[in-house]
């Protein structure tokens, strides 16, 4: 058996945050580092340890535990989302949440990426000596230059749409917000609708001082749904990693309004963290990921944020420079690729417990 680590993603879409966060920039650090990582092929020859990312369907889990009965390799389950709550009685996903609880038991380590979401895998039954908490690392802008920001047309048509609307709304940057992110998932509560837990304070700020709202998503039909009737211009762009990054640097603040349930508990500071690295405040309900940031962003205070706060120029430039410290210092890539090292190190070490 040789001593290779591999990620076995549930998707392959670099579109998708967990895949580019969780698998794909943690390979290519553990590589830079000297490891033998990768993505996992099931006629591969059996790694050392195999990280079932998000992936935890019963053919994959059969696949793995043969892994382990045929060559020793170690399983990690890497999760993100509480899929252990439903919100309603779908088959289909109580069958999966079945599944999971199954799964935490049977892999060898679990691997968290929140506080919260690790006490709900244990909650739900995993040995407590067997979780480890592994944050998301940062993710850097990107932004492509000359003659290859037009390798995707489409995409470079749509920000530039986005550019002249927003210049002919005659506001300045810091009185643009954004609101970024999957308009739903299955079985969960939240997403692009939690927008309306703050549809009247926008109004009423915007009745104040005039604001804009953009989109970044994937659903412009559920976008059309929600700003529907709005007093506030409100613009929307589909999200491509080609795009995201100079279309966010179009804009002042960040909002992410949260309903605090099962689900979004043990979410991380993802948004937060992309905000600040892209040059904007954060304006939030607070979850536990994001308390933390509390001295540099404004949570659970939505009239002052988006009042008073937004024509403060010197602290929010302060918040800014104080939330890339603090995410420099626990959550960059070098950081977060020492913490999955000391763990496969350890699940390889392991040899043939159970």
């Amino acid at each position: 058996m040789t001593t290779a680590i591999r990620w076995w993603p549930h998707t392959d879409d670099p579109q998708v945050a967990s895949y580019r966060l969780r698998c794909l920039q943690i390979v290519d650090a553990l590589k830079r580092q000297g490891l033998d990582a990768g993505i996992h092929h099931e006629r591969d020859v059996p790694p050392a340890v195999l990280v079932l990312s998000k992936r935890y369907d019963a053919r994959s889990l059969d696949a793995a535990q043969a892994l382990r009965t045929r060559a020793g390799t170690r399983l990690v389950l890497d999760l993100c989302d509480n899929h252990f709550h439903v919100d309603n009685s779908d088959p289909v996903l109580l069958q999966r949440a079945s599944r999971l609880r199954e799964a935490v038991c049977t892999v060898d380590q679990v691997v968290a990426s929140s506080v919260a979401l690790a006490e709900v895998v244990v909650a739900e039954g995993a040995p407590p000596d067997r979780i480890t908490v592994i944050p998301d690392a940062t993710e850097p802008p990107f932004e492509p230059r000359g003659l290859a920001r037009w390798a995707q047309p489409g995409a470079e048509w749509r920000l530039a749409r986005l550019h002249r609307a927003l210049q002919r709304s005659g506001l300045p940057p810091a009185r643009r917000l954004l609101w970024f992110g999957n308009h739903g998932s299955a079985g969960a509560e939240g997403g692009m609708a939690d927008l309306l837990r703050i549809r009247d304070v926008l109004h009423e700020a915007h009745r104040q001082a005039p604001l804009s709202l953009t989109v970044i998503s994937n659903h412009a039909g559920r976008f059309a749904e929600l700003s529907a009737g709005w007093t506030l211009p409100a613009f929307y762009l589909p999200w491509h990693a080609h795009s995201f990054s100079r279309a966010a640097r179009l804009h002042g603040a960040a909002v992410i309004p949260v309903g605090l349930n099962p689900f979004t508990r043990g979410k991380t500071n993802n948004r937060v963290a992309t905000a600040l690295l892209h040059g904007l405040n954060v304006i939030a309900d607070a979850i536990p990921s994001y308390a933390e940031f509390a001295a540099c962003a404004v949570l659970d205070d939505w009239p002052r944020g988006l009042g008073p706060y937004l024509d403060d120029a010197a602290q929010r430039a302060a918040d800014i420079e104080a939330g890339r410290r603090l995410l420099a210092q626990r959550y960059s890539l070098d950081a977060v690729a020492a913490s999955w090292r000391a763990l496969v190190a350890r699940a390889a070490a392991s040899g043939g417990s159970e």
